[in-house]
């Protein structure tokens, strides 16, 4: 759905809204004028945690502390750490030239779609601006919403990372920094997805960090020459390894 949006979207700027959270009322106008006012491609604020099943509102800078890191330099490593540490689109003001000429788009039925995109985002975008005021409630604890199954989440985040390397690659902007701390993330991906696996689940779990080892191993160029050795003696194990042990193999590489 969100991709037919970006396709409609005729205004200067996007903006997601989750039909469950809450947002200020002045929150496109604070955010609206930010962008005007610095010619910036992307605007973000801050915003609070509703827990659900006890009515409690936490600010994000209290659970999350990446929030507290403000605007990110040009460097591609940086504008991958300020997407990792931003991954909510719906808590941004967004230039729809960037992503239309950009052709960025969410990866089609996936969990956890939000985090290629803002890694692809964040690597085109121009000025990056941060409002520290507080504009959007996020509501948590609902134990029957998709974010609450966490295998299915945790398989989303995997296959995410994985789209996010290839289209990086694609594009020609998988510097040596950049890309070797794609792959990390996908070996970290692969042990939390382990974390969240169930009996019956390990088949579906391996076959997602086989195409992730696959992928690895057909880019190998891109990984800088210090952690390129121990990638390419994890790749090689995995070969010869059945699926349902991939995701073990993942927890000897940090």
């Amino acid at each position: 759905i969100r991709n037919l949006l970006l396709e409609k979207a005729s205004g200067e700027y996007i903006a997601f809204v989750d039909s469950d959270d809450i947002i200020a009322p002045d929150y496109l106008e604070v955010l609206y004028r930010e962008a005007v006012q610095s010619n910036a491609d992307i605007v973000r604020g801050l915003y609070y945690l509703l827990d659900t099943q006890t009515n409690k509102r936490q600010p994000c800078t209290e659970v999350y502390k990446e929030f507290l890191r403000k605007e990110p330099d040009a460097r591609p490593i940086s504008r991958l750490q300020a997407a990792l540490d931003d991954t909510q689109v719906w808590l941004k003001l967004i230039r729809t030239e960037v992503v239309r000429t950009n052709q960025i788009r969410f990866l089609p039925n996936s969990l956890a779609e939000d985090l290629s995109f803002e890694i692809l985002l964040y690597q085109y975008a121009d000025k990056i601006r941060f409002v520290p005021q507080y504009l959007y409630t996020y509501r948590v604890g609902n134990p029957l919403s998709i974010s609450a199954r966490k295998f299915l989440c945790a398989c989303g985040t995997l296959e995410n990372l994985i789209f996010a390397s290839q289209e990086l690659v694609r594009r020609q902007k998988a510097e040596s920094t950049l890309y070797t701390r794609m792959v990390v993330l996908i070996f970290h991906a692969m042990r939390r997805l382990r974390k969240f696996t169930s009996l019956d689940e390990k088949k579906q779990a391996g076959k997602l960090c086989r195409e992730g080892f696959l992928m690895i191993t057909q880019r190998l160029s891109y990984i800088s020459p210090i952690k390129r050795i121990q990638v390419y003696s994890i790749c090689c194990l995995a070969r010869l390894l059945p699926d349902q042990y991939l995701p073990y193999l993942a927890s000897c590489i940090r």
